[in-house]
């Protein structure tokens, strides 16, 4: 039986979605951190084999519950099939805006571009080879995206509902999604103006909404002891005016850096283009990325670089469309020389941001290195680890622990602010090494074990080191402590002494 048109070119932009979604996985399965990372990824590790839920804003209970029995796999690295979940979500969320792009274009070709251009998008890659809530938050984001376009194209309900159950899924695993809940919100009533007279269709909606975000009552209803709802987004985590005023002025850079040259003409070609496609498509993916805009700009800096991919997912749909334009275009060209055009915007998509990203590393040195002013690490060069997505050899963290570990006297208290600390914490809970060391947490408030003592009640009877004494001097209060004890280097640690 021979398929018609319609049949042929359905199969074949479903093969085309698998061979992107291949491509991505391969390309973040090759520069896959191998093992455990700092900070975050770490904390996220320990969370997952613990399967801790909990409510509350640093916490992300889906990624928790997902992780954990993802883990149960035969890793031989636990920290490495744990990277390896956030490579496979980052590359279902790859093919998911692949059949935004062609739903929206019926282009094979523009679907693959937008594809190609997230996949090496730098922010996302990064995400994408370590263990990060961030990928899980993408995949339901854009489902949502997905199945709103779908409804507003259609108007078949349950994809209305799918777009509803998606947004609650995706709340369920990061809190931040609630605030691009408004978006879809109003693109669904300039779609249908008459939606919110429609009492069963709204019931719907809330119900899939609420069973997407079943997670977070179940916790909230069976957690000892009860936390209250004040943990969507943290009062801290907002900044300066200035600190959002400046941001904003920056965020065009930071788009160009993601998609640099072909990719972000592209985008803003797409961005005008997308307004002739339906009023209420628009409307989203205008509120969506302003949303993102203006709320990452606003957002902590330590966190504002992971806002933004959200913002660079709607862009990606944009250069989609821009490589839709494009395509049209050419369309005076023989089929030979249009096909070149076209593997030629495919290839400087795909090779401009490699280029830029690997060449990063070495121009920040010539600029005097450490161009972030993140702070330092053993065994981490900030400009490789944070400029360069690719973790493919990067072994830092764990031969970080691996030698403190080993020199730390039996016993012994080590002293750690969050980056350091999690990735001893990581060893110590699931490789099981040095249950004899104690390690406490450099609070920044009154809980900060050097104030309440720590030191003054153990020093002499236990070895007590520090992990670093000149990024965090409040945390660590070296001021403080220099006064009657001194620091003597041990490996990557400072050993406390009295001072003779």
């Amino acid at each position: 039986m021979m398929l018609n048109k319609n049949d042929l070119v359905a199969k074949l932009s479903y093969l085309t979605g698998v061979f992107v979604f291949l491509v991505a996985l391969l390309f973040y399965v090759k520069t896959l951190a191998p093992t455990i990372t700092w900070g975050d990824p770490a904390k996220l590790t320990i969370l997952a084999y613990l399967n801790y839920l909990r409510l509350h804003s640093a916490n992300h209970p889906l990624h928790n519950l997902i992780g954990h029995y993802w883990g149960c796999l035969p890793f031989t690295d636990y920290s490495f099939g744990q990277n390896l979940l956030s490579a496979v979500l980052a590359s279902l969320s790859v093919l998911l805006l692949y059949f935004v792009v062609y739903r929206l274009t019926g282009s094979l070709f523009a679907s693959a571009v937008a594809s190609f251009s997230m996949t090496v998008a730098h922010t996302f890659w990064w995400l994408a080879v370590i263990n990060e809530s961030y990928s899980t938050a993408f995949f339901f984001f854009v489902l949502a995206i997905l199945a709103e376009i779908i409804w507003l194209q259609t108007k078949k309900t349950g994809w209305l509902y799918l777009a509803s159950f998606a947004l609650g899924m995706g709340i369920s695993n990061h809190y931040v999604l609630a605030v691009f809940a408004p978006a879809f919100i109003i693109a669904a009533l300039i779609g249908n103006p008459r939606l919110i007279l429609d009492l069963k269709k709204v019931l719907g909606t809330i119900f899939f909404f609420l069973l997407g975000a079943g997670l977070l009552f179940f916790i909230y209803f069976t957690q000892y002891p009860p936390l209250t709802w004040a943990y969507m987004v943290e009062p801290a985590a907002i900044e300066s005016l200035w600190k959002m005023l400046r941001e904003i002025v920056r965020s065009p850079l930071y788009v160009f850096y993601q998609f640099p040259v072909a990719g972000f003409i592209l985008g803003i070609v797409g961005l005008w283009h997308t307004r002739k496609i339906k009023a209420s498509i628009f409307s989203l993916l205008l509120i969506l990325f302003l949303i993102d805009y203006l709320f990452s700009a606003m957002y902590m800096w330590q966190r504002q670089p992971e806002m933004m991919v959200f913002g660079y997912i709607v862009f990606a749909v944009w250069i989609g469309v821009g490589a839709q334009a494009f395509l049209h275009l050419l369309g005076s060209l023989k089929p030979m020389n249009r096909f070149i055009v076209a593997g030629l915007l495919v290839f400087l998509i795909s090779a401009i941001p490699l280029a830029v990203y690997y060449s990063a590393p070495m121009l920040a040195k010539t600029m005097g290195g450490n161009i972030l002013g993140i702070r330092t690490l053993p065994y981490r060069d900030n400009d490789r680890y944070f400029l360069l997505p690719d973790k493919s050899s990067y072994f830092g963290a764990y031969e970080f622990a691996k030698e403190v570990f080993k020199i730390a006297e039996p016993n012994s208290i080590i002293i750690a602010d969050f980056t350091p600390y999690e990735v001893l914490l990581y060893f110590q809970t699931i490789e099981k090494l040095r249950p004899d060391i104690e390690l406490s947490y450099t609070w920044p408030d009154h809980r900060n074990p050097i104030s309440q003592g720590l030191i003054e009640k153990n020093i002499g009877k236990r070895a007590i080191y520090l992990v670093d004494i000149d990024d965090y001097p409040h945390l660590y209060k070296t001021e403080y402590l220099k006064e009657k004890y001194k620091f003597v280097p041990r490996g990557p640690l400072y050993q406390i002494q009295r001072k003779e």
